[in-house]
């Protein structure tokens, strides 16, 4: 089932029903590891939707179309490579965590994918359970993110009532005072 989806590069069907299901993009031109890994979140995560895609360029296509709560990108692919994904998704969608993994892993490849805002570096061969948990990883830090800007929309707001509650505090001052006065 999971090659269907690699080779069509279409989005995967929803593994459970549920409001918030988290929602995974998996970028990578090599077919057995994007197999393996869709067994291995699939086997690993209960509520979750998993897009596959072969290339960087149908990878932000999907992007631009579809919020990603955690995306996995390789670096080394033909045509526009992991770090420039990195830079293109990064302007679609600024606070997606991006999970950079490559077999050609050395400091300066590493630096730039976190100068690029990558939210982890996974050189492979990697275990399958660091994977699952940089996923874990990156699936809490979309969740906490969403939470800030919540709390951010409503510290905003009540500042604005917190304004307007001043405003008629003191206004009711100045009448208090204009009606002494007289």
């Amino acid at each position: 089932m999971g090659r269907m989806f690699m080779e069509e590069c279409t989005e995967a069907a929803p593994r459970h029903d549920i409001p918030h299901t988290s929602h995974l993009l998996l970028v990578d031109d090599d077919p057995a590891l994007l197999d393996a890994l869709w067994g291995t979140l699939d086997t690993r995560f209960g509520h979750y939707t998993l897009d596959v895609c072969d290339s960087g360029a149908r990878g932000l296509e999907l992007a631009k179309q579809q919020h990603y709560d955690t995306i996995i990108v390789d670096v080394n692919m033909p045509g526009m490579s992991g770090l420039e994904f990195l830079t293109q998704v990064k302007q679609v969608q600024p606070q997606v965590p991006v999970l950079v993994i490559t077999a050609h892993a050395d400091k300066t490849v590493m630096a730039r994918a976190f100068e690029g805002g990558a939210a982890d570096f996974i050189p492979k061969p990697f275990d399958r359970d660091d994977i699952v948990q940089a996923v874990r990883r990156g699936l809490d830090l979309s969740r906490l993110q969403s939470v800030a800007a919540n709390l951010g929309s409503r510290y905003r707001n009540t500042l604005q009532k917190l304004v307007v509650v001043r405003q008629e505090l003191q206004q009711a001052a100045m009448q208090r005072l204009n009606k002494q006065a007289f």
